[in-house]
């Protein structure tokens, strides 16, 4: 399955920060049986050019279930409040909570923001670096569901940045641990800000695993790449 998300503005580094910070209160264990079920492998188009931790990436929707088969019947039930660890096998590439994302209706763009390009060339400086010159500079563009996303201020709360010398702190988080809805669904969503690659004269672009796991059993699923 190919998932074509694109990038429509920069994500600041400050849009992801705080995403694994749950409360865990009602979180239950599975109980003996439970089963986890991810997503197909997802194909997305990369360049090794292009393949930098700089918080310029690709925002991808995903969603993880968790059943139990009915004794009697047979039949697969889904499991409400079930706690549910989500991980990634690549420091560059994060996990972002539902709830840290909105939906927007679509932005009022300037003259002249044909695309992708354009939108880096307005909402950076010269060395490359993020600048906030207009809110829709962080907003991200799904073009499988025509639809904007934007990034809940709560979020941004854990960014830092030291005024004397510039540098920043955000969290790049690798670990979810959260629960199911009263669907049995876990609905997240992946940062793709880069992906790893071999050292080889001609670097070639390795999957990154998705790895969803409860008490009993733990399923992967991969981002494999298409090279631009």
């Amino acid at each position: 399955m190919r998932t074509d998300i694109v990038k429509v503005g920069l994500l600041a580094s400050i849009s992801f920060s705080m995403a694994c910070g749950f409360n865990q209160a009602s979180h239950e264990k599975a109980p003996f049986g439970a089963t986890v079920t991810v997503p197909n492998d997802m194909l997305i188009a990369w360049n090794v050019a292009d393949n930098t931790q700089n918080y310029s990436g690709l925002v991808v929707p995903f969603t993880v279930g968790v059943s139990n088969a009915d004794n009697s019947t047979g039949a697969s039930l889904p499991l409400p409040n079930i706690e549910v660890t989500i991980t990634t096998s690549y420091g560059g590439v994060y996990l972002i909570p539902q709830e840290a994302i909105v939906a927007v209706g679509y932005p009022t763009l300037p003259d002249g923001i044909l695309g992708p390009d354009d939108v880096d060339a307005y909402c950076s400086d010269e060395e490359g670096n993020f600048l906030a010159v207009e809110e829709w500079c962080s907003w991200y563009w799904d073009t499988e569901t025509s639809q904007f996303y934007q990034f809940n201020d709560g979020y941004a709360a854990a960014f830092e940045e030291n005024a004397d010398d510039g540098t920043y702190y955000a969290f790049s988080p690798t670990m979810m641990v959260t629960e199911t809805n009263n669907m049995g669904i876990v609905e997240a969503f992946m940062f793709i800000d880069a992906m790893p690659v071999t050292d080889d004269e001609e670097p070639a672009i390795l999957d990154v695993a998705i790895t969803a796991g409860i008490t009993w059993d733990a399923q992967p699923f991969y981002i494999t790449t298409a090279v631009e």
